[in-house]
């Protein structure tokens, strides 16, 4: 029987996820347009980039791909520029903002009432904290007192003095990509790993199938649970975990914690509730479903999950607001 481990437990509090949207500036098609010849194809990849955009999330990444087709005609656009360091910077390859923001507050320092917001997030992700810190206070000054600021910019500048603590205090490690067989083109993440290395399940927002759909709110693929095997020194091409176990359904799936004889899973489930853990197990060999009645609420969310070895202190992430301070927070909870 595989034991599991667990060497570092990191709960995702929705960390680094801004909390209103991005500006959509429009371009002016005189202003856009340079020279006759190669026009009609740019203007018509800005628009379906445009179309992209305009549904944020997990389109981000589509609408970059035609906003580049349309800046190999003009790169000089403030707008266009705005938007390409927006679909940078809440997508994957976040570094690359910093230069198409800061190209576009250059051709135009007025191009939106966040640029400088923006700005301070790209530098944050390139750990340029300093940078950040002037960007983000640049960004604050644009507020009177009768206009509130949409977003905690103290918590950010708070994370870009700690930042700046951490990185003068470097720790050698060493970072290893595990390859196609595990990664894919979408979010891969939250792994839990055999403690003999031969087994690992994680969490993916990649499309099941062809029939797949986004997720309506977020635009991204629904959470399912996939595994992988390993055969000698390289993990096997990663499979979706069955129905018949009870792992996926049809709204979000993510694994959260095995319990070290590896017979209890726990996962989350995004369902008809706000979001639960629920336990599953093989009793009889028919694979059984049932929610952590223990500390699932009707009204609240409740989602990252980790224990002690013996199962007798356990920690979960809830929003419960009879227990948090302000948003989701880490509780934990003592077996009676």
């Amino acid at each position: 029987m595989n034991l599991f481990k667990s060497n570092l437990i990191i709960f995702f509090l929705l960390a680094n996820i801004v909390v209103f949207s991005q500006e959509d500036p429009k371009i002016w098609k005189q202003e856009f347009l340079q020279q006759v010849q190669g026009f009609d194809e740019a203007w018509e990849r800005l628009l379906m980039g445009d179309h992209y955009y305009s549904k944020r999330g997990g389109y981000y990444k589509d609408a970059r791909e035609e906003y580049l087709k349309a800046y190999a005609y003009n790169s000089s656009n403030a707008e266009l520029n705005y938007k390409l360091g927006i679909c940078y910077l809440y997508s994957d390859q976040k570094t690359e903002a910093v230069k198409y923001l800061e190209k576009s507050f250059q051709t135009d320092a007025s191009v939106t009432g966040d640029i400088h917001f923006q700005l301070g997030r790209a530098y944050h992700m390139r750990l340029e904290f300093d940078e950040a810190i002037k960007e983000y206070n640049l960004y604050k000054t644009s507020f009177t007192k009768y206009k509130r600021i949409p977003v905690n910019v103290d918590k950010y500048i708070e994370e870009c003095y700690n930042g700046k603590d951490l990185v003068s205090k470097p720790m050698r490690v060493i970072i290893s990509n595990l390859g196609r067989n595990i990664n894919s083109d979408y979010d891969d993440y939250h792994s839990v790993v055999s403690e003999n290395d031969s087994l690992m399940y994680y969490t993916s927002k990649r499309p099941a199938s062809e029939n797949t759909k986004r997720n309506y709110f977020y635009y991204k693929y629904p959470e399912d649970i996939y595994m992988s095997v390993k055969d000698s020194s390289k993990w096997g091409k990663s499979k979706l975990v069955g129905a018949d176990t009870k792992f996926n359904t049809s709204k979000d799936d993510a694994m959260l914690y095995v319990t070290p004889d590896n017979k209890k899973f726990f996962v989350y489930n995004g369902g008809k509730r706000k979001g639960d853990i629920y336990i599953i197990e093989k009793v009889n060999g028919t694979w059984k479903r049932k929610p952590f009645r223990a500390i699932n609420t009707r009204k609240y969310t409740e989602s990252g999950f980790a224990a002690t070895r013996n199962m007798d202190t356990i920690y979960f992430v809830t929003n419960n607001k009879k227990y948090s301070k302000g948003g989701k927070d880490i509780l934990w909870c003592i077996k009676d």
